[in-house]
């Protein structure tokens, strides 16, 4: 692709250089703006002349404000110039708004506004590139491979619906091009051949299904050969309408006139094998081993032997094994380090490996520790290894059905299910399972199968005959992919549709599948529309479980207005009431309310609703409690409250009344759910003060000595955010934990209204404990790792300068500050010039690339020894680590123009020096196909079009050595010397 492929994210420095010249940029085109948006970005752009964020400001909320501003302002005009057929300066743009929100808006994944960047960058690519595809200067493979590479490099994976929408917007693009050069045969034709194996295997949404199929019918005239193998690939399922024949479709609407079992039967059995081959055809998943969703740590850390394990499995799989091996070896009980081993075993190992795989993923399930909802991984893992004997692979089925119970799951799970169990005609399972597939098929199978199983007097279930009959009205009507990007208002038509159809089966499972997507889980209109259908099927447990699913996304959902929000907690809560779930509504309430802006006298309505008790019983009177008498008055303040008056065990007790104490509780109480930092806990030392003193004031027969131990807890806590050494850390934690004993032995026993505080404290003191001793090393990437290569220089040995980089990232939990690196080398040939560049902040689980200015000033050895150091503060320590690397050194290679390496009009010439550059596996074929007796057929080898057999034999020849050399390199010689010995033996008239 000839503009901006690279995406790969820009260091602090970089970001911060580009600064002054998208100020100037957006300045100068302020005139483009709506009208509303002006002033606001001159207002930013002025405040970022006078003085820009600084490195460590970057990321700062506060202090980053109009640098957000200044990112939304060069989105706006990429947009505005991408419609003005500038897409370089366009895309250039997209890139630095994307990366900007990168550093300003901190995420674990890729945030809102880069999600909303980079589809818009590809669309504008896709038009750029797709007429480059029309002119022939590349292909849609090649577009849908870079395509694909811009997002993994700028995010690392790409999401299922992202590559959807490539797929979907590269058709279409396709398809119009397609369309407007039809008149011209020749450029049509070229332009179908170019395209058509790309074209038939993307993966696109249903309603494109007919855009392939056109396509498919005009390679079959143009491009028969790749029509017929990208056709082999697909096995595409033949629309129901056309599948049965019309006198099928007349008998099942008969029957269904008439509401006769008996002729649905045998009009349905008449079609079966049809309709399950059709079926069959529709599922596509495959048994793949997945990566397990668990991982392996220490102290709530990330184990570092695990994280280079894991890291290997993308580079180089033979020594991930090895290092699985050893971890399960030092960790021969762990679950997770079996699971693991079992995994890279299954995907490295011998085919013989395959028992070992087995014993160690059924030892894994037979665990107690094991969960099925979270680590189903393990399931399908088991699933898929049984598959491959023979003899227990009727087994497979019974692991991944259970799996179908989770509240979601892939929809690779169902499909397999319910493949397999059409493959074993598992009676028991079957009709459930087909039941609650979407495909059309299924359902006229699910009845066919309910008719057989009936019994006696029995009677059909009016369900499947409402079912069929809607399949009749439009028998190709089909569902939306679970993994597609819908609205409101598809997913209640959604709903919908699987209600009136009474599909609601197949609708809940729909989203299930739909569900198990992370992003789709914090979507609350799939949980609301799962709700629904959930109490269609009359399974209230299941629909309040997503209505609470459904609030939890309310509640993180800054988008939506508190009105919104408010009427639909009152809805929720309403239904509780109805369906006797009460008691978890209270207690939804009462962890929410403030959140949303509910106010107090709403909340105290709801509690009375939902408890049809009093708000605040009296506690019993108790004999041994201090007379009103004995406690000294005065008017209530404040500062009485957070100070008190010590009563006689030495027990602070403000002096205000019972309306006071509950004002203040009503403050404070719900503002310690949250807190498990030792600093948090310090600096609400007042607040806690004043509660607990209003607690013992409103329940003065609870005893002092729960309170104790929170007090205790907090006095340590300021201590320890008042600065201390190692030696004083380690001695407060260990009095810390003298108290977390007590603390968990009253935790039933203190008043409800500071248990959200004793659980604080106990939180505090197990992080702390896990800040002070288990601090984690950070990873080091080194750069031979990366691929990085010296270049030898040039032949009259001139100094040159570059750069080398390495990756850090944080395996922890817990930030890492004040990060710097050094690169040295024992080399007389290289010089570093000072340190790496410094990371003021890495958070737990990221990575960032870290890079050092070097000179070559003299010769280099063939590999160059090189130590990356790192220096870093976690926790409050001040810690170091260092790897070393050999890096090899190469030479500068000539780039291939790309006129040339496009070149399709003549054959390859020998001078390619690129020809075989990462074809390995493809050598390794064509070496084969020379070896014995006889030369076999040789195939299209993969990205090297029309290469000449003399260069193919020469370059074989360079890599392959003895075994090409032995044929005879003149086969045109011999060919000629057999003609001239017929012609000499037959005669001129035989040869």
């Amino acid at each position: 692709m000839s503009i901006l492929t690279d995406w790969r994210p820009l260091s602090t420095e970089e970001l911060m250089g580009s600064i002054p010249g998208l100020i100037e940029r957006v300045e100068s085109s302020l005139e483009d703006f709506p009208a509303e948006h002006q002033e606001k970005n001159l207002t930013a752009i002025e405040a970022l002349k006078k003085g820009a964020p600084t490195s460590a400001e970057i990321e700062d909320p506060s202090k980053n404000g109009n640098l957000v501003t200044l990112a939304f302002a060069v989105e706006q005009l990429a947009r505005i110039l991408a419609k003005s057929a500038t897409p370089e300066q366009s895309l250039a743009l997209f890139r630095s708004a994307h990366e900007i929100f990168r550093a300003t808006i901190s995420s674990t994944g890729p945030n809102k506004q880069m999600r909303q960047v980079l589809p818009a960058a590809l669309r504008t690519l896709i038009m750029t590139e797709i007429e480059r595809v029309r002119t022939g200067e590349t292909d849609a493979g090649l577009v849908h491979e870079n395509l694909n590479n811009i997002v993994s490099s700028a995010w690392g994976t790409i999401p299922p619906q992202l590559a959807l929408m490539i797929n979907e917007i590269l058709l279409s693009e396709l398809e119009r091009v397609r369309s407007t050069i039809e008149k011209d045969k020749a450029l049509h034709e070229r332009f179908i051949t170019d395209n058509i194996e790309s074209v038939l295997s993307l993966e696109v949404p249903q309603r494109l299904a007919e855009v392939q199929d056109r396509w498919e019918e005009i390679g079959a005239h143009v491009a028969p050969t790749a029509t017929r193998t990208a056709g082999r690939v697909l096995h595409r399922p033949q629309d129901l309408s056309e599948l049965l024949l019309p006198e099928s479709w007349k008998k099942i609407k008969a029957a269904v006139e008439e509401g006769n079992v008996e002729i649905l039967r045998s009009s349905l059995a008449e079609v079966e094998d049809v309709l399950v081959k059709n079926l069959r055809l529709r599922l596509d998943a495959k048994a793949d081993f997945r990566e397990p969703i668990s991982q392996l740590g220490t102290r709530h850390n990330p184990d570092r032997y695990f994280v280079e394990a894991h890291d290997l499995l993308l580079r180089d799989g033979t020594a991930a094994l090895r290092k699985f091996s050893d971890i399960h070896f030092r960790r021969n009980n762990n679950t997770t380090a079996k699971e693991w081993y079992a995994y890279a075993l299954a995907r490295f190992g011998e085919k013989t490996d395959t028992h070992d795989v087995i014993e160690l993923l059924e030892d894994v399930i037979q665990s107690e520790y094991y969960r099925q909802e979270s680590n189903w991984t393990a399931n399908w893992n088991l699933a898929c290894a049984l598959r491959r004997l023979p003899t227990r692979a009727d087994e497979s089925l019974d692991l991944l059905v259970p799996i179908l119970k989770n509240q979601y799951h892939p929809s690779e799970v169902f499909e397999l299910s319910l493949l397999w169990s059409l493959d074993q005609d598992r009676e028991e399972i079957l009709p459930e399972l087909l039941g609650r597939s979407y495909y059309f098929e299924a359902q006229l199978l699910a009845a066919l199968y309910a008719a057989e199983l009936l019994q006696g007097d029995d009677e059909l279930s009016g369900d499947h005959f409402r079912r069929v009959g809607r399949i009749l009205r439009d028998p190709d009507h089909e569902f939306p992919d679970p993994k597609e990007r819908l609205s409101f208002g598809e997913l209640d038509q959604l709903t919908r549709e699987f209600m009136e159809n009474s599909m609601v089966p197949a609708g809940i499972e729909w989203f299930h599948q739909r569900l198990s997507d992370q992003q789709g889980r914090f979507y609350s209109k799939n949980w609301d529309c799962a709700a629904k259908l959930h109490e269609e099927a009359d399974n209230k447990e299941a629909a309040w479980q997503c209505h609470r699913r459904v609030w939890d996304c309310l509640v993180r959902d800054r988008k939506t207005d508190l009105d919104r929000k408010i009427g639909k907690l009152k809805f929720i809560l309403n239904w509780s009431q109805r369906n006797g779930f009460e008691k978890d509504a209270l207690s939804m309430i009462k962890s929410s309310w403030q959140r949303i802006g509910m106010s107090e006298s709403d909340l105290r309505i709801w509690e009375q609703r939902l408890t049809k008790t009093s708000l605040y019983p009296q506690p019993p009177a108790r004999t041994d409690a201090v007379p009103t008498s004995t406690v000294p008055t005065k008017p209530f303040t404040s500062d009485s409250i957070e100070t008190g008056l010590i009563r006689e065990d030495g027990v602070n007790l403000p002096t205000a009344t019972l309306i006071e104490a509950d004002k203040v509780i009503q403050e404070i109480a719900g503002t310690f759910s949250g807190v498990s930092a030792v600093e948090t806990l310090s600096g609400g030392a007042g607040n806690a003060e004043r509660l607990l003193s209003a607690v013992q004031m409103k329940r003065p027969d609870v005893s002092s000595v729960l309170f104790s131990s929170i007090r205790e807890v907090i006095r340590l806590a300021k201590e320890f955010s008042n600065g201390v050494d190692g030696t004083q850390a380690q001695d407060l934690v260990q009095r810390m934990k003298l108290q977390l004993g007590a603390l968990r032995n009253n935790r039933e026993s203190l008043p409800y209204e500071i248990r959200g505080l004793g659980q604080a404290c106990e939180r505090v003191i197990q992080n702390t404990c896990v800040r002070t001793g288990a601090t984690t090393e950070i990873t080091i990437t080194p750069p031979d790792a990366l691929k990085f290569v010296f270049e030898a220089g040039a032949p009259d040995k001139t100094r040159y300068a570059s750069r080398m980089f390495a990756r850090l990232c944080n395996p922890g939990l817990e930030e890492m500050r004040n990060i710097n690196s050094v690169f040295s080398s024992p080399s007389s040939g290289i010089r570093f010039s000072g340190e790496g560049m410094p990371i003021l902040r890495l958070n737990p689980g990221e990575k960032q690339i870290v890079e050092c200015a070097f000179d070559v000033i003299g010769d280099l050895e063939n590999e160059v020894s090189v130590r990356v150091h790192v220096t870093y503060s976690a926790g409050g320590v001040q810690l170091t680590n260092h790897v070393n690397c050999r890096i090899p050194v190469g030479t500068i290679r000539k780039p291939v123009p790309v006129t040339v390496r496009y070149v399709t009009g003549a054959p390859v010439g020998a001078d390619r020096v690129d020809l075989f550059h990462g074809r390995h596996d493809e050598l390794l074929d064509l070496q084969e196909a020379f070896a014995g007796d006889f030369l076999r057929k040789l195939y299209f080898v993969n990205g090297i079009r029309r290469v000449g057999k003399s260069s193919l034999i020469e370059h074989l020849g360079k890599h392959c050595g003895r075994e090409v050399l032995t044929l005879s390199l003149k086969h045109r010689n011999c060919f000629e010397q057999a003609k001239d010995e017929r012609h000499r033996i037959c005669g001129p008239a035989h040869s």
